[in-house]
């Protein structure tokens, strides 16, 4: 099998970040390296690393305010697997989710496969707010991708110098 590197930007968030990284440590497959881009002002992801106890690599890189584009790019940058996947510090995988990327990748000789993200909601102005928006379905996005870094780096990344919209 190639090796799998997850991107993670972060920017605060450590209690959802660190439920992010604990379930890319639990796939079904796991990751040759984790990469973390934290644009955060405080250490929180920082001291959550500190107790975190795995064999697989964690890369962690401290930066100034990166947009989510740019933080992605970084992390592809200094990644160092045949294959990339993204995540925000806010997406929480499925326990299958980078080994059923992986066999879709193979299986239909693709060149990427987008990610699906289901929003979730706690109060019911939230609730309504994404029913009006997204439905109860799955979204493509760019959390939950698998790409391969030379398909990557030769599609020029993600457009930097933007909040959303950067894929």
């Amino acid at each position: 099998m190639e090796s799998i590197s997850i991107v993670i930007p972060t920017f605060h968030f450590a209690s959802t970040t660190l439920k992010t990284i604990k379930a890319c440590l639990s796939q079904t497959i796991l990751p040759s390296e984790l990469v973390i881009i934290d644009s955060s002002e405080d250490n929180s992801i920082s001291d959550l690393l500190q107790h975190i106890e795995t064999d697989i690599p964690i890369i962690y890189r401290k930066v100034s305010h990166l947009f989510p584009g740019e933080a992605r790019n970084l992390g592809a940058d200094i990644s160092n697997s045949a294959l990339l996947a993204f995540l925000d510090s806010k997406t929480i995988p499925a326990n299958d989710w980078l080994e059923t990327n992986f066999s879709t990748m193979k299986d239909s000789n693709a060149d990427v496969v987008f990610g699906n993200t289901q929003y979730l909601a706690d109060t019911s102005f939230q609730k309504n707010l994404l029913t009006c928006s997204f439905g109860s379905k799955p979204v493509e996005s760019t959390p939950g991708s698998l790409i391969s870094r030379a398909n990557f780096f030769k599609s020029g990344c993600f457009q930097e110098g933007v909040r959303t919209g950067d894929d």
